[in-house]
């Protein structure tokens, strides 16, 4: 096991060793070529696959939608789970248990849908 470890750092680093940057461009007939060194018509290939230009330019920016997008399932999957359960618990740090009432179920369902709405909404620029 521990060889097989080693065998797959070394792979990986020699992958990331040897990785160069490539280059696209469209010829006068209109066929998309790649190279690795650049033509004078040549555009690098973002080295992120499916990488958007806003993510290129500006990590942070990628970071934030991500922690954004991932706040937003995880609110969704909450309610789903407050929805689907007939009854609710919760216990303490000292391990006392209540269960919530009906009324207070509801309560907690309406105050996650309003953070849904909230985490799930179109990011401001």
């Amino acid at each position: 096991m521990r060889h097989l470890i080693i065998v797959l750092l070394a792979t990986l680093f020699a992958a990331g060793v040897t990785a160069g940057e490539v280059y696209k461009w469209v010829d006068k007939d209109g066929k998309v070529h790649y190279g690795d060194k650049p033509k004078h018509e040549a555009q690098p290939v973002a080295p992120k696959i499916g990488a958007t230009a806003s993510e290129s330019a500006d990590p942070d920016a990628a970071n934030k939608e991500a922690a954004r997008t991932a706040n937003c399932a995880r609110k969704k999957t909450q309610l789903d789970g407050y929805r689907k359960t007939p009854s609710i618990k919760e216990t303490n740090g000292l391990g006392e248990t209540r269960e919530y009432s009906e009324a207070e179920r509801q309560k907690l369902i309406a105050v996650t849908e309003q953070q849904v709405t909230a985490a799930c909404a179109p990011a401001s620029s």
